[in-house]
């Protein structure tokens, strides 16, 4: 895909977060818990990262 011009952005996950979370997850399933007696989480580490030309960004 190629974008020509304009702004570009959005929110994106930090991945060293998201990983620690899913790694902690399966230490618990590991250690013999049921995946379905776990909570579903919601990820609160999102950040918004935007792109435009001119910002100094190559």
């Amino acid at each position: 895909m190629m974008v020509e011009g304009g702004v570009l952005g959005g929110s994106v996950i930090l991945s060293e977060k998201h990983g620690a979370s899913a790694a902690g997850i399966a230490l618990k399933i590991l250690d013999g818990a049921e995946p379905s007696s776990l909570p579903v989480e919601s990820d609160t580490s999102l950040i918004p990262v935007f792109y435009y030309p001119g910002d100094g960004q190559a």
